[in-house]
């Protein structure tokens, strides 16, 4: 069993299911930990909070305290850190991981949307954020951040800075004046990564939280439109967002794109949207040559992605 009693926790359980919070709470205080209060209501919960001081973890359950409200909380009481608790398929094992990867202390800084700043989100499995990030900065003259827990990504022309989660804030800091994109990662709920503490999720709630334009990529299948129908519902629940453009990559004209590009279109409404067609020369030419000049300055590819560029100044 993994041990998390050099932890010292300060634990509040929110937790629908009498027997499951038992059984939870008897592990906790095998491990160390220390149940401070019992939350039976939403209520309850609020209330506690708003006259505790202290760093709290919370456990919640999904059907207790559902994202709207989840989102208000993270939002009201940034200090504190939520981990929400799947009461059909608990894994207590699991729970002391979570909880062992929030023992760091939360950040306390307060994160202010630059205006200087996009930031790109792919849907899981779509291909083309890092492809996006290297020709809009290219558009944009931008410098580019991207984690350094992610894998390779394609080599830009442009200035590359690999960060953690920790050292963004810092970074963009001499990068006020300029032009900066972050290469973000994937996701599909944001209101889940603004309560997780784990790299990835922490990573992706700071690029979030500073940009003033959001791209969210999607690939021109049906898992695309899919993972845009879900993220579409959960993003409406997000408090002050930024603006968001939403990118269909790799769109192809065939039957099936049609439909694909339809139903893209449906979703995404009066919204900014733009469609990057699909063209198998970009992941051929080599920047710096003299073909790639040409293909950068002549075709549809770059028309979109100035579309994107030029909301810098609306």
């Amino acid at each position: 069993m993994f041990e998390a009693s050099d932890l010292k926790f300060n634990i509040v359980t929110a937790i629908s299911n009498s027997e499951t919070e038992e059984e939870i709470s008897a592990l906790l205080y095998s491990q160390g930990c220390n149940i401070i209060y019992r939350a039976l209501t939403l209520d309850l919960l609020m209330a506690f909070l708003e006259e505790n001081t202290q760093i709290i973890t919370i456990l919640y359950s999904p059907d207790l305290i559902i994202v709207k409200e989840l989102n208000n909380l993270i939002t009201r009481f940034t200090q504190h850190r939520f981990i929400k608790v799947d009461l059909i398929n608990y894994q207590p094992t699991q729970l002391l991981i979570e909880l062992a990867q929030t023992s760091r202390p939360a950040m306390m800084h307060k994160v202010v949307r630059q205006n200087n700043l996009y930031t790109i989100v792919g849907s899981p499995g779509s291909p083309g954020t890092s492809t996006i990030a290297n020709h809009l900065a290219i558009y944009i003259d931008a410098t580019i951040i991207s984690a350094n827990h992610h894998n390779l990504r394609p080599v830009s022309e442009k200035n590359v800075y690999k960060v953690n989660a920790e050292q963004l804030m810092e970074k963009l800091q001499p990068l006020s004046t300029q032009q900066v994109i972050i290469d973000a990662g994937s996701a599909v709920s944001l209101t889940d990564t603004l309560a997780d503490r784990r790299v990835n999720a922490h990573w992706l709630s700071q690029s979030i939280a500073c940009c003033s334009h959001l791209i969210y990529l999607v690939k021109a299948n049906e898992d695309g439109i899919t993972y845009l129908t879900e993220f579409k519902k959960d993003f409406t629940n997000l408090i002050n967002p930024p603006k968001i453009i939403y990118l269909l990559n790799q769109q192809r004209f065939d039957r099936l794109g049609q439909m694909i590009q339809k139903q893209f279109i449906a979703l995404v409404s009066k919204e900014i949207s733009v469609q990057i067609p699909y063209d198998g020369r970009l992941g051929r030419v080599i920047n710096g040559s003299k073909n790639w000049q040409y293909f950068w300055h002549n075709n549809a590819f770059n028309k979109q992605i100035g579309k994107i560029g030029n909301q810098q100044a609306q």
